[in-house]
């Protein structure tokens, strides 16, 4: 599922039929599955505006934005959800002002540090799509760390998309969806929700308007559908 926040795009990746079938019979956890989505992604969008709005610096907008990761996880995780991708920054990213990249790093950086120990406990595997290279050494060795300590973790699974964008990127995403099960070819089915809310706004009552509004669509995977008047 791929979320644009605040005027922009939350998107339910496709599930499959068979996926749809465990999510009905639930799994061992308790959990009722049943029309949500296997993979959520969202677009971190609105974190400047929300700022702005605010009468904050970007910077601020941004760490409120890293703050609210958690408690999606915590919350999609409870729903159902296996995996969650969200899109942090992508290559385009770069050209911002080099004071709001460089800050940006350094809260990724903080963020990696602080949270590894918080996800390792609550069973959540960390995955990093994306670009690596003009990461500092420390960087990239907090997100190995973060990817490490979380290995052996077999709940919800959180690939954050940090430097995505161009062919490469794309390959490894789809390399990812192969490895969480999911058929690439899927995604051509996905759902979007549009919503208003800024990312670092979005809350359980958004988050379940939009999962309300995957489970009631009729899903067709480019069938036609009878008419039921005969």
């Amino acid at each position: 599922m791929k979320a644009r926040t605040g005027s922009a795009n939350l998107q339910h990746t496709s599930v499959s039929t068979a996926s749809r079938q465990a999510g009905a019979r639930g799994k061992p956890d308790g959990v009722d599955r049943t029309g949500v989505p296997r993979h959520v992604a969202i677009i971190m969008d609105g974190n400047g505006r929300w700022a702005e709005s605010q009468g904050l610096p970007r910077l601020s907008g941004h760490r409120e934005g890293v703050s609210a990761i958690p408690k999606v996880v915590d919350l999609l995780a409870a729903r159902g959800v296996e995996y969650l991708t969200i899109f942090a920054f992508s290559t385009e990213n770069w050209a911002r002002p080099s004071a709001e990249v460089e800050g940006l790093i350094e809260l990724l950086h903080e963020t990696l540090q602080r949270e590894t120990d918080l996800f390792k406990k609550k069973n959540v595997r960390v995955f990093h799509i994306g670009n690596a290279d003009r990461l500092s050494p420390a960087v990239r060795r907090a997100v190995e760390h973060i990817q490490d300590e979380t290995s052996a973790n077999t709940g919800i699974v959180l690939n954050v998309a940090f430097d995505y964008g161009g062919r490469q990127e794309i390959l490894t995403a789809v390399q990812q969806l192969i490895r969480e099960g999911i058929a690439p070819e899927e995604s051509a089915y996905s759902e979007y929700y549009h919503t208003p809310v800024l990312w670092p706004d979005l809350d359980e009552a958004e988050l379940d308007r939009a999962l309300a509004a995957y489970g009631s669509r009729q899903r067709r995977f480019g069938n036609v559908v009878p008419d039921s008047k005969g």
